[in-house]
């Protein structure tokens, strides 16, 4: 069973590799013609979202009513798997770059899309390293790009949430955008941290509603970011997306919040 499966994975590892080759082909001398953040939403991002499924991962989408896809903003998923770009790419409907490890650049095919798109590169030493991020972040939404965050830093071993860093949140504020909760499950199966074995697996996603950050204090950050934490866990736990009506402000949460049902919310560090 373990010699099947792994002959399945390297397979679909010269699959993968050899489709993301085929995008950058299409995609890099076309981009020379017209600029990418103006369509790598449409085909490229519809081609890399497919890779789940070739993989026998079908990728189910519930998206929030309450969420504007005419806005940039700021998506704040969670980290299971290296695949969890590719979820996004498939589920978020308007173009969007990825705040990344800076050595993730370097990975052949997928690094190139990654800067090709204006993936926004966390560099290894701390210092100045938000205001960095945040400066990239500007240009990109000058562009009309979203920016995707995965507060966590880094995928969990066992598919629940680690605490949430509250980097993206500033990043959102200090910009004058809106984040957008999005929540993964299945990944964690089909790719999880520590192997390169390949395990076919439903995927679902949850695409939470608009939430304005505009004017929100330090401290108000720190408690949007354990709120918006606690929500998802509340979606992993039991599928309970967020409540009915008006949860476009952090009033509005506080309006709606159900303390005693949320997972645990720690201390969270303020790094990206």
């Amino acid at each position: 069973m373990i010699l099947l499966r792994a002959v399945f994975s390297i397979a679909v590892w010269l699959w993968c590799f050899a489709w993301m080759l085929a995008v950058c082909v299409y995609s890099i001398p076309l981009s020379r013609i017209v600029p990418f953040h103006l369509w790598q939403h449409r085909a490229p991002a519809k081609m890399l979202g497919m890779i789940p499924w070739f993989i026998g991962s079908p990728v189910h989408v519930t998206i929030d009513p309450r969420f504007d896809p005419s806005r940039v903003s700021v998506f704040m998923q969670n980290h299971i798997s290296m695949l969890d770009g590719l979820a996004a790419l498939w589920a978020i409907p308007r173009g969007f770059c990825g705040v990344e490890n800076a050595a993730h650049f370097n990975i052949p095919f997928y690094g190139w899309m990654m800067r090709l798109g204006g993936g926004i590169p966390v560099p290894k030493t701390p210092g100045g390293r938000l205001n960095g991020i945040i400066d990239n972040a500007r240009d990109r939404v000058r562009d009309g790009l979203s920016v995707l965050v995965l507060p966590e830093g880094g995928r969990t071993m066992d598919g629940n949430l680690k605490p949430f860093h509250r980097g993206g949140f500033f990043l959102a504020r200090n910009l004058d955008l809106p984040i957008v909760p999005i929540a993964v499950s299945g990944l964690e199966r089909v790719l999880p941290k520590g192997t390169w074995l390949v395990h076919p697996s439903p995927i679902h996603v949850y695409v939470g509603p608009t939430i304005e950050t505009k004017g929100l204090s330090d401290e108000e950050i720190a408690e949007l970011t354990r709120d918006i934490r606690g929500r998802l866990a509340a979606w992993f736990d039991r599928r309970e997306v967020f409540p009915e009506g008006d949860v476009s402000t952090l009033e509005a949460l506080r309006a709606t919040r159900k303390p005693e049902r949320l997972a645990p919310k720690p201390e969270l560090a303020i790094e990206v």
